[in-house]
């Protein structure tokens, strides 16, 4: 019915651009993580002025870590199996489909049953 080279539904790489383009956020975020803990202050001594000043604790820095690679890996498995069987279901749809003109009429055959 319709050309195989127009996508269906999405663009073939536009999910994954997609992905990538709204996780460049958090790259920077991590970036700043990264520059907090290495320029961190040496906490054994209160004479250093930059003891006293507030700091994000590393556990929270952690903690960003491993949820963000956790829900990042969550969405990756999903765009690369849920996305492509979509995909395949739809070219299949597509090409197996049957068009009916006219009325459809539809007699449920278990009705008489119950």
């Amino acid at each position: 019915m319709a050309d195989d080279s127009i996508p269906t539904l999405a663009l073939p790489g536009g999910s994954i651009l997609q992905f990538f383009v709204m996780t460049i956020p958090l790259f920077g975020v991590y970036c700043y993580f990264l520059y907090l803990a290495i320029t961190r202050p040496n906490i054994a001594d209160p004479d250093n002025e930059a003891f006293y000043e507030p700091r994000i604790r590393l556990t929270d820095i952690l903690y960003v870590y491993l949820t963000t690679w956790v829900l990042y890996a969550v969405l990756v498995i999903y765009m690369l199996w849920f996305v492509n069987k979509r995909r395949r279901l739809s070219k299949r749809y597509e090409k197996e489909g049957i068009v009916i003109l006219g009325d459809v009429q539809y007699e449920d055959e278990d009705r008489w049953l119950a």
